[in-house]
């Protein structure tokens, strides 16, 4: 279900890289986290949409799980580098 998210994400991102910048992307996925290179000026914007979209429950797929509406937690950190990763506060986003 993570990859169908991530999917989802991308067309977000594209839309960042378009109207902001182009350097917002996805940097690496792997199992159940995502790292998003975005600079810090747009992060607020950026994290708050994806965080949004990301918490959106999954709409059923036809023929596969068409009754299932499944929500996502997630949490999201922002730093300069893996090693430096603190917690990035999403309650006062603006979305």
């Amino acid at each position: 279900m993570l990859s169908l998210k991530t999917i989802g994400m991308q067309k977000h991102l594209k839309d960042f890289q378009k109207r902001l910048d182009p350097r917002i992307r996805v940097v690496l996925s792997i199992h159940d986290a995502v790292f998003i290179n975005c600079p810090e000026q747009f992060e607020q914007e950026v994290f708050s949409t994806i965080i949004s979209y990301m918490e959106e429950p999954i709409q059923g797929v036809a023929g596969v799980f068409e009754t299932v509406r499944v929500p996502m937690a997630i949490e999201m950190k922002k730093g300069p580098s893996w090693g430096d990763m603190a917690d990035f506060d999403i309650s006062n986003r603006s979305l």
